[in-house]
């Protein structure tokens, strides 16, 4: 640090003020050479991050071990030794976003029938082999009313793909509840009857939901009016069929661009949570005048900061346990984390607002209740959102 010179002007850089001494006393801003080599440009960022540092660890020690107190300290005014609630948020949520991407995904589900092992992959498999067939079973030869039918079980089993791939949980599902019983598989692995026959003709409700925009559309202008879709709905299931028509061959890829979409959404769907939230406890705790709504803001900052580092101890565990091939303890630690967030939630209300444990309990439950009815309707807007924009 010798070698930084100060400058012979008293004149702030920065702000323009007279500088008496070292730093500027009206904005703090050390007068030296603005010209700074490669060596004080490193000196600079090893003190900048060893200062953040410093005041993340002792922040994040009150944050966890002591719930409720580090937003009482920050409202009673003791800052300057904690980090700034806007800047951890930000810091501990592109952390724990970060790191889950990096993570390697979850090992594939699989589901056992009779002796068959059916797996995500080899259940694509057997309905991309239908799909084939299916085309090919159409010719211009065929009879009109074959052509439909076999269209229409293409389409299905397109859904079913696209399901599968944007969302592998519900692999049994689409073995076990395929939209008819000329689906089904047979002996477990087996192969799919795709003989059309007219007891496999859909009803106007069923093929509403199908993935074909045209299909969609024309049955809808067979229903009466009033037991048509409504315009958001519409919206959703015409474009849901456009999209699919368009990655026609591909529903891997539109599955992952949505999921990717989405992914990008997500991070702004639960920063848009917060001030919910926080208006949430503000309705909860009305009659505590004491508190505004900033008050509010600041616990609920708090919280967050508390569960990304919770979940963020969950996924690095969980991903350890998947490696390791143990499922059952990694379901078990993934409960214990769960109920960990919860008992913080709890405990964080508890010792902030200091009402019984009657009281407190029922507004945790109330405001766990809220924020997952809210999250779940913006994950619809968000996934509106995703689609409109693919």
């Amino acid at each position: 640090m010798n070698d930084i010179r100060l400058r012979k002007e008293k004149n702030c850089l920065n702000c323009g003020q007279e500088v008496t001494e070292r730093f500027c006393s009206h904005c703090g801003q050390e007068n030296i050479e603005p010209r700074e080599g490669f060596w004080q440009l490193l000196v600079h960022f090893f003190n900048d991050f060893t200062h953040f540092d410093g005041k993340f660890f002792s922040t994040i020690s009150i944050l966890m071990l002591q719930p409720g107190k580090l937003t009482q300290d920050y409202i009673a005014g003791k800052r300057a030794s904690y980090l700034n609630p806007i800047r951890m948020y930000l810091f501990i949520s592109l952390t724990f976003f970060v790191v889950q991407y990096l993570l390697p995904p979850a090992e594939e589900k699989e589901e056992r029938f009779g002796d068959k092992v059916m797996t995500k992959a080899s259940v694509v498999s057997l309905l991309d082999s239908a799909i084939s067939q299916l085309n090919k079973n159409i010719n211009d030869s065929s009879p009109e009313i074959n052509k439909i039918l076999t269209e229409e079980k293409i389409v299905r089993l397109k859904k079913s793909r696209w399901l599968l791939q944007f969302d592998s949980t519900q692999l049994n599902k689409v073995l076990k509840n395929l939209p008819d019983s000329s689906y089904m598989v047979n002996g477990g692995l087996g192969s799919l009857n795709i003989t059309p026959s007219s007891k496999n003709i859909p009803s106007h409700s069923t093929i509403d939901t199908l993935m074909n925009p045209s299909l969609y559309e024309y049955y809808q202008q067979q229903l009466p009016v009033e037991k048509r879709d409504g315009k958001f709905t519409h919206f959703i299931k015409k474009r849901t069929a456009e999209l699919q028509e368009k990655y026609n061959g591909e529903e891997g890829k539109f599955s992952l661009d949505l999921e990717k979409k989405f992914s990008l959404y997500f991070p702004k769907l639960i920063f848009v949570s917060l001030p919910i939230s926080a208006w949430m406890l503000l309705l909860l705790y009305r009659r505590r005048k004491k508190w505004w709504y900033t008050e509010h803001t600041i616990l609920t900052i708090h919280l967050y900061c508390a569960t990304f580092l919770i979940m963020l101890i969950q996924v690095l565990f969980s991903a350890l346990l998947a490696a390791a091939h143990l499922p059952l303890l990694k379901t078990v630690v993934d409960n214990l984390f769960f109920f960990a967030i919860l008992l913080y939630q709890f405990f964080t209300l508890y010792r902030f607002y200091q009402q019984s444990l009657g009281k407190t309990l029922l507004k945790t439950f109330l405001l766990l209740l809220l924020q997952a009815i809210t999250i779940g309707f913006l994950i619809m807007i968000f996934l509106f959102i995703s689609l409109a924009s693919l």
